[in-house]
């Protein structure tokens, strides 16, 4: 039971300087996402944590992205298996950037066939702006 690790709120966001960073959490060091810890706007920086909690890196996010979410580590070509806990989640649709909102309009899953009508539901509930991608 002591390796079990505990993650609270007092993770999400970090002071240096008198600016507060929203942190992310890289699961493997092969991933190419981080999973965010807060919701993050456009123009926000955001302190990237490995698995074991120690500074990685710091990104700005291109868009807004909720609470939960993939945010990009780098940049990824179009066609691309897309790793997150080590493993393939999905391919890419589309190139994606660093920094950017990384889910069901840029990233096809092989497990499950999402309908196109539940994709753009999702789409608009979360306000993903779409300008000029597919999915």
């Amino acid at each position: 039971m002591e390796n079990i690790r505990f993650w609270t709120i007092d993770l999400c966001e970090i002071r240096i300087g008198g600016v507060d960073l929203i942190k992310a959490i890289r699961v493997s060091s092969k991933d190419d996402v981080a999973t965010v810890l807060s919701d993050v706007l456009a123009g926000e920086e955001v302190e990237i944590l490995t698995e074991e909690m120690e500074p990685y890196m710091q990104i700005t996010a291109t868009e807004k992205i909720p609470f939960g979410n993939k945010i990009a580590l780098k940049a990824i070509d179009a066609d691309t298996p897309l790793l997150k806990y080590g493993y393939k989640i999905g391919i890419t649709t589309q190139k994606i950037g660093l920094g950017d909102l990384v889910h069901i309009h840029n990233v096809r899953s092989e497990a499950v066939e999402i309908p196109s009508q539940i994709k753009e539901e999702i789409i608009r509930i979360m306000g993903i702006a779409m300008d000029n991608r597919r999915y």
